[in-house]
């Protein structure tokens, strides 16, 4: 008994203070947690507007371990259905999201629309059924929250997101919120030259401190690309890689933290990249 209260003391523990809401995928952890202007079916967690970037049917699935703890691993599952019209490109996602084992155990479903309001300018929606289970079944609570995104194309190199998570804020308890706390997201990406993108991004919520990140992407080869991030808050540094060909792509990546260790992660995504 006195063990698994240790284990589960842990968990919260680097649950609550290694970041405000987790990331999915493993190129958005390869570049740190830039995710709210980044083109990736993985980055619709986090800005459901950039679903109407995804033109072609996507699946998109993730593991990861973080620290290389068992209770801290997380798998998640997207799926983009985009509707093509002759004015608007629409999209509809799905999606599951699951963190933790036996002592605790974070599971969330997403349905999420995203629909072009202008050329440039992109909106989205997301309802989050949410599921927490602590312990062996002694603590479990069900909750919905809502996320909202926008993407604006500033100009052919430049592109600018934003997106607010959890607008009504769902508590679980008087004392824990496991993550559910109200966030606000600010990111931009910017082409410097052909094949290289440098991103950035600032996070806030009212319980937590500003959390800066920075990232570039580098298109190596047509079928290569290399990336790399920092979060500078927990000075997290972060390396990954992808290869594609024309219908599935693959990705791993390594975040290590200076004060804890290294989370490995990969990832895949089948679709068309016959366009990019």
């Amino acid at each position: 008994m006195k063990t698994y209260l240790t284990l589960l003391g842990c968990c919260i523990t680097l649950i609550s203070t290694s970041q405000i809401n987790r990331e999915y995928g493993a190129d958005i952890h390869a570049l740190a947690g830039n995710s709210v202007a980044y083109h990736s079916p993985f980055a619709s967690m986090k800005n459901p507007s950039l679903a109407t970037l995804q033109t072609d049917i996507s699946l998109a699935v993730s593991y990861s371990n973080k620290f290389l703890l068992k209770e801290l691993q997380a798998q998640s599952l997207q799926l983009h259905l985009p509707i093509k019209k002759s004015v608007q490109h629409q999209c509809f996602v799905f999606g599951i999201r699951h963190f933790g084992h036996s002592l605790y155990r974070d599971i969330r479903f997403n349905l999420g629309y995203a629909m072009e309001l202008s050329e440039r300018l992109s909106l989205g929606v997301q309802l989050n059924y949410l599921y927490l289970a602590i312990g062996q079944g002694d603590f479990i609570r069900h909750k919905l929250s809502g996320d909202m995104g926008l993407h604006y194309q500033l100009n052919e190199k430049t592109r600018l997101g934003m997106s607010v998570l959890h607008l009504n804020e769902p508590r679980i308890d008087l004392f824990l919120d496991a993550g559910y706390r109200s966030t606000i997201l600010l990111g931009a990406v910017h082409e410097l030259s052909e094949g290289i993108e440098v991103l950035g991004q600032i996070e806030k919520s009212n319980t937590h401190p500003y959390v800066l990140a920075s990232g570039i992407r580098y298109q190596a080869h047509e079928k290569l690309e290399l990336l790399a991030g920092i979060r500078f808050q927990t000075w997290e540094y972060a390396l990954g890689f992808s290869y594609r060909n024309s219908w599935f792509k693959l990705i791993c990546a390594f975040r290590f933290a200076q004060q804890l260790s290294g989370s490995p992660s990969s990832s895949f995504i089948i679709s068309s990249f016959e366009n990019e």
